[in-house]
């Protein structure tokens, strides 16, 4: 499901969140799991945020990485989201 572009639609004072949270509005096909990664420093709106509250986002340490804490915790999510108990975001 790659596309084009590489990033998000960007407007004017919007948020990193709020750009992910329309760009899988737009492309979530229903009940396809989604996960966002990002760390905390750049992703930082996505704490709180409604893909977070799904259970759809892992943030990892800045300059850490995805680690297998990490890994553990978005298999987890992924694994929740099998169709059938996936939650609709909105």
């Amino acid at each position: 499901n790659m596309h084009q572009e590489w990033t998000t639609p960007k407007s004017a004072g919007s948020t990193r969140a709020a750009e992910i949270e329309g760009w899988v509005a737009e492309h979530r096909l229903p009940k396809q799991p989604v996960l966002v990664l990002d760390d905390h420093q750049s992703g930082w709106s996505l704490n709180g945020c409604g893909l977070d509250q799904h259970g759809c986002v892992v943030l990892c340490e800045a300059w850490a990485g995805f680690t297998w804490e990490k890994l553990r915790d978005a298999q987890s999510l992924l694994r929740a989201q099998i169709p059938g108990d996936c939650q609709p975001l909105t």
